[in-house]
């Protein structure tokens, strides 16, 4: 039973990712938030320092990394609005497999396991305006965070293992600066 409803689940998700999907190439504002992450990409890529003068007009209260992540992208992909926002979408993708495999390193079966992600990716996706597909650091800092996670949920614990998670979880706050609770909690 929790196969088919996880499956059932899976298919909102699905029509919600085409929906996404079918939108992000548009030249269509998806967040207020959207356009001041791709002028400070296309700054990165153009060579402007991301920080500017303090007695400049023009203010950057990101920390670096997701700009550098997304400049990357944009190169190859052409337009930073798309590539921002694909980085969003695969980022998505890679947070909801690491809920999937916590859980099954928590204990749970496939089936459980299968259901948590498939939930977590339906609360998202359909009953909140978070940041699926939309050109903004939140979900890449969270997909770092989440592998991160998973180094800490692996057995056994080693200090390499531990180290790389450490820095994951650096990455990811330099990536998005409001993403200290997970580190917080990984340390309790």
């Amino acid at each position: 039973m929790l196969r088919w409803v996880a499956l059932t689940l899976a298919v909102a998700c699905s029509l919600v990712l085409f929906r996404i999907g079918v939108i992000a190439p548009r030249r269509v504002p998806l967040n207020y938030n959207e356009g001041w992450n791709a002028y400070h990409t296309a700054g990165v890529l153009a060579g402007q320092p991301l920080y500017p003068s303090p007695a400049g007009l023009v203010l950057t209260n990101y920390p670096p990394l997701s700009f550098y992540f997304v400049a990357a992208a944009g190169a190859l992909v052409g337009d930073v609005m798309l590539a921002g926002r694909l980085v969003s979408l695969l980022s998505f993708l890679v947070w909801t497999i690491s809920l999937s495999a916590g859980a099954r390193l928590l204990g749970c079966n496939r089936s459980e396991s299968a259901f948590a992600a498939v939930l977590f990716a339906v609360n998202v996706l359909v009953f909140t305006d978070f940041y699926v597909g939309v050109n903004d650091p939140q979900i890449l800092g969270h997909a770092i965070a989440s592998l991160a996670v998973l180094l800490v949920l692996r057995e056994p614990r080693t200090r390499g293992s531990l180290f790389a998670s450490a820095l994951l979880l650096a990455v990811s706050v330099f990536t998005k600066h409001n993403l200290v609770a997970v580190p917080m909690a990984c340390v309790v």
